[in-house]
């Protein structure tokens, strides 16, 4: 594999909400940082339960699967054109460029969660598809460094994003009522709080690219909850959705980047 370390670049991601937050768009360009020398196939033959060091050192997560609701682009439009046009109809979208050019509008853990948002976009002129996604049980082994300062937050926010999945299953118009409800939201963010607490120790001694890598996840994470506090504060559901649909994204990238 070499010394040096690969670098391979995605496609730049953004988000567009609707609403008060119509007129605020971000940009990032994510590098899959954990290529090459940092994280490669772990070379083992026992089956580790999730989350456990094999013996090379490696790191094994569970799978985590989820549906996401992409728009269909025939005629092959500039995603983020597009993005900005379903915006100001009122969705909330995450959109791609290249190596993906993407536009996702939903996501959920069960298909039929997202029929209602599939309506509400062939309603108005969108034709979409559900595409079932997810990252498969992967079976990874890092640099001892990385792995020192980071194992426990990639078995934990691994855990929190399954419990995300989970949560945008209920249609919040139906559940907001029940004490569960809160209590889910509540259970969310304290883990998302231990995740970052965890994440936020081994930066302090991780190498530059590692930083890089984690930092994107990192403000995923942070905008995750920051769409939780809209649904408690304003019953707002849609930037929760977008904003977990963008970190899965980013997520996926960095669990599942190619050595």
């Amino acid at each position: 594999m070499g010394g040096g370390k690969r670098v391979r670049r995605s496609g730049a991601v953004f988000w567009v909400g609707f609403m008060l937050a119509l007129s605020v768009s971000m940009i990032w360009g994510s590098q899959r940082y954990l290529a090459g020398a940092l994280l490669k196939p772990a070379q083992t033959e026992a089956q580790a339960p999730a989350g456990a060091e094999s013996g090379t050192g490696g790191l094994v997560l569970e799978p985590l699967g989820y549906y996401m609701i992409v728009l269909e682009n025939p005629n092959h439009e500039d995603p983020f054109e597009l993005g900005k046009k379903l915006a100001a109809g009122g969705f909330a979208v995450v959109a791609a460029g290249e190596p993906s050019n993407r536009v996702v509008a939903g996501v959920a853990g069960k298909a039929e969660s997202l029929a209602g948002l599939q309506e509400a976009m062939r309603s108005g002129g969108w034709q979409s598809k559900v595409e079932e996604q997810g990252i498969p049980r992967t079976e990874l082994a890092y640099s001892p460094v990385f792995l020192r300062n980071f194992r426990p937050f990639l078995i934990q926010t691994h855990r929190w994003a399954g419990r995300l999945v989970d949560f945008l299953d209920d249609p919040w118009d139906q559940i907001r009522s029940a004490p569960e409800a809160k209590e889910r939201l509540a259970i969310l963010t304290e883990e998302l709080a231990s995740c970052l607490e965890m994440a936020n120790g081994g930066l302090e001694t991780a190498l530059p690219e590692e930083r890089a890598a984690v930092g994107g996840v990192l403000a995923c994470m942070e905008r995750v909850g920051q769409g939780i506090t809209a649904l408690e504060e304003e019953g707002r559901h849609d930037y929760l959705t977008q904003q977990a649909a963008a970190f899965l994204c980013q997520w996926k990238d960095m669990i599942c980047c190619d050595s």
